[in-house]
């Protein structure tokens, strides 16, 4: 039994070990040629490049759907304040004629 527990102790021991060795080593860095290749955004100036004119296109459309959204809930409320003016119509489609 206490061999088993040294053999479990050495065997975590050893787990850690390669854990903390993988951790210790940076990530790789990239070689010059990728950081040419990658483009940085400018979300803010004036030198807009694709991706920040797809964040742009993709802000506005949000917007425009909040918009809509906001429009259609406004004229269901005033949709249910019209209907909340009058009173249902009578049974059989009686109505009186004034």
């Amino acid at each position: 039994m206490r061999n088993i527990m040294a053999g479990f102790a050495v065997l975590g021991s050893l787990a850690i070990g390669t854990v903390a060795s993988a951790t210790a080593h940076p990530l790789s860095v990239p070689s010059v040629g990728q950081s040419l290749a990658v483009q940085q955004a400018d979300w803010d100036g004036d030198g807009c490049g694709p991706r920040c004119w797809e964040h742009r296109r993709e802000a506005r459309e949000r917007e425009w759907e909040h918009q809509r959204w906001a429009q259609h809930r406004r004229w269901e409320e005033h949709q249910r304040w019209e209907e909340s003016r009058y009173p249902p119509p009578s049974a059989y489609g009686y109505q009186h004629r004034y």
